[in-house]
């Protein structure tokens, strides 16, 4: 903490973050093209990523710099899991998601398209 508030850096990162998270939130739910989609989620997934790890780099780096190598790998992590399980439908454009220990999803949920 910075006198009386956080460091303006923090705050800055926090508006970025929520300005990206509601961005996407309007595009990826809204967007009906999936081809853009798949395009566009990984370079979404490790902007935001970035963003979160250095949100995270201005809090911890000074109090408990080695919680912030186990917060960095866990968003790595979470990043690349996001990334192979998140499915974009070609017929309808809807994003869904696959279940971890699940297999592969054989249709939309909403359309009920079958999927490649």
């Amino acid at each position: 903490m910075h006198g009386s508030g956080p460091f303006p850096e923090v705050v800055m990162l926090f508006m970025i973050w929520c300005f990206v998270g509601l961005c996407s939130l309007l595009f990826f739910r809204f967007n009906s093209n999936a081809v853009l989609k798949r395009r566009l989620w990984p370079v979404f997934m490790a902007a935001t990523c970035l963003v979160f790890c250095g949100f995270f780099y201005l809090i911890l780096s000074y109090q408990q710099p080695k919680l912030l190598y186990l917060l960095v790998s866990t968003q790595i992590l979470t990043s690349v899991l996001s990334t192979r399980m998140t499915c974009f439908c070609d017929f309808c454009g809807k994003t869904f998601y696959r279940e971890l220990f699940s297999a592969n999803e054989a249709a939309c949920p909403q359309c009920r398209a079958g999927l490649g």
